[in-house]
């Protein structure tokens, strides 16, 4: 792909300003001075009523950056007007919260390392799904102080063989206990 080298005369009617955010929505902003600007694809950072931005101006009007927020507003959302699907690549990824970090999807979230490890640590670990949980793997390996599983009808365990060992008492408890 070739690039035309840029020609000053097609910039002579563009204004590059500053302005404040009125109000923001689905990609378009209103300035305060009631004109409304199309947020660029370039502007990473949405803007949000109140913000000042910077502004180019030509045959039509884009919000190129969010320049500052409102004193006190700490919230920012990156936003890519227009845009399906974003993808980063690099050898390595980061993401830190200081307080918390949260993944949503409405429909499918997938964690991928297909040759590597996945560790998740902390102090305490929830896993809820509302129809099925599946694990799957050629060895599972569980390891705590103790173990409990109930279940409200049936819980199964299959082997081939299975071993049950005890340093002090096994107990089994039921109305009817069959064996063999």
């Amino acid at each position: 792909m070739s690039v035309a080298p840029l020609d000053c005369r097609q910039w002579k009617d563009t204004v590059l300003r500053t302005a404040r955010v009125c109000d923001a929505r689905d990609g378009w902003v209103t300035l305060d001075d009631a004109s409304e600007a199309r947020v660029a694809v370039s502007c990473f950072i949405q803007p949000q009523a109140g913000d000042w931005v910077c502004c180019l101006e030509a045959e039509s009007s884009y919000v190129l950056h969010v320049l500052r927020r409102p004193e006190g507003e700490r919230y920012a959302c990156v936003a890519l007007p227009g845009i399906d699907r974003l993808r980063l690549c690099t050898r390595e990824l980061e993401l830190t919260a200081t307080r918390k970090l949260r993944l949503a999807s409405l429909v499918d979230c997938e964690l991928l390392a297909s040759t590597g490890r996945l560790t998740l640590t902390a102090q305490n670990i929830v896993s809820q799904a509302t129809d099925s949980l599946f694990q799957i793997a050629r060895e599972l390996v569980s390891r705590a102080e103790n173990i409990q599983q109930q279940a409200r009808h049936l819980l199964c365990s299959r082997a081939r063989r299975q071993l049950i060992v005890a340093e002090k008492e096994v107990r089994v408890d039921g109305e009817l206990i069959q064996m063999g």
